[in-house]
């Protein structure tokens, strides 16, 4: 059968989108840390024109004949874009200097107070964020109780790159960090506070975070040696404060709260949790632990947080039990819409509040990442 002949002034040029160049970098490995480049976060743009592809990556590796290599590698991978010409653009980064260079946000979430579902809060906010396309990264800096891989369900280590820096777990679209992923859970860690601060900086600066939209920082209780290092180290950082209607927590809250202020950190609001119950029978709210308690004269430090806006108020919920302790958070499980909108609703918030404020240590604007 003879063939029909094809005008070509007729054929449809193909259509590439940033997102397809982009698959066709999977698996491709950056040479000294021999991990991939997306996973690192080193691909930084890719841009498609009308007849050219450009595409920027960081490098760690300074062998020339290793990036002489990748580089050739990276243009076998676009051959198959076969109208477009592919330019390839690489940049040497030092990985001792990388840290948390790529993190345009910190928030903090704190207490003053154990038990008050500080952990539970910061993990369905870290999720709600990241289920709105931002990139987030997600830390675990209760040294002595971390409860994060419990939350999110995560049994893996971090990798170890060179110069000793970690790789984050990927977990529920986090990029996850807690010292429960390299010790015994079950263990007790007797140190120091200076051992602690000392290890949680490490936990900071030496992993490989990438690019970031947003780092939460998932802070131990009370107003110790973590709390005062993270203060000083992070000066850029805001911190969101989760109490319960009690007096004897909004003391330790209250007590926080000076301690960061009095270092310049922005308090972004607070979250009160615990604050009502939903009757399983007859529908109707209660509040088991009464509200918040009205000022004292001769005990100031009792007085509520009224300079605070309160960005959610969260029930005490059995289905948020049980998915925290099936390590699935309960922002993303779909087991109650009502309480994944409060955490929707605190992320919203907290965004707001991130994209309004001038930045001058994290001067990245937030947005969503390459597609």
């Amino acid at each position: 059968m003879d063939s029909v002949p094809v005008d070509s002034r007729h054929v449809q040029p193909e259509v590439i989108t940033a997102a397809d160049v982009v698959s066709r970098l999977e698996d491709l490995v950056e040479p000294k840390l021999k991990w991939s480049v997306l996973a690192l976060n080193l691909v930084k743009s890719v841009v498609v024109g009308p007849a050219t592809i450009d595409v920027h990556i960081n490098l760690v590796t300074q062998n020339m004949d290793e990036i002489l290599a990748f580089r050739h590698e990276v243009h076998e991978r676009l051959k198959r874009f076969v109208r477009h010409e592919s330019r390839v653009h690489l940049d040497h980064i030092a990985i001792t200097e990388e840290g948390i260079s790529g993190v345009s946000n910190i928030v903090m979430v704190g207490s003053g107070k154990g038990g008050v579902g500080k952990s539970t809060v910061a993990t369905n906010l870290a999720v709600s964020m990241a289920k709105s396309g931002l990139r987030i990264g997600l830390m675990d800096a209760d040294i002595h109780g971390p409860s994060l891989p419990t939350l999110l369900g995560i049994d893996t280590r971090p990798e170890v790159l060179a110069e000793e820096y970690l790789l984050p777990v990927i977990a529920h679209g986090l990029k996850v960090m807690s010292v429960g992923c390299l010790v015994d859970r079950h263990k007790a860690l007797d140190w120091r506070g200076s051992l602690a601060s000392g290890t949680l900086l490490q936990f900071i600066f030496s992993t490989f975070w990438g690019d970031l939209d947003c780092l939460v920082i998932d802070l131990p209780p009370g107003t110790s040696d973590i709390q005062l290092t993270l203060a000083q180290k992070l000066p850029g950082a805001r911190l969101l404060l989760v109490t319960t209607p009690q007096e004897v927590v909004l003391g330790d809250v209250r007590r926080t709260m000076d301690m960061f202020a009095e270092r310049g950190t922005q308090i972004i609001g607070a979250v009160e949790n615990f604050a009502y119950h939903c009757c399983e029978h007859c529908g109707r709210d209660s509040a088991p632990f009464g509200s918040a308690p009205q000022p004292k004269a001769e005990q100031e430090i009792y007085e509520p947080l009224s300079s605070i806006e309160t960005l959610a108020r969260l029930p005490i919920s059995r289905a948020l039990t049980e998915a925290s302790d099936a390590g699935m958070p309960i922002a993303t499980s779909g087991t109650d819409d009502a309480l994944a909108e409060l955490f929707t609703q605190i992320s919203i918030a907290v965004i707001a509040g991130l994209q309004n404020e001038q930045r001058d240590v994290y001067p990245h604007a937030i947005s969503p990442p390459i597609s």
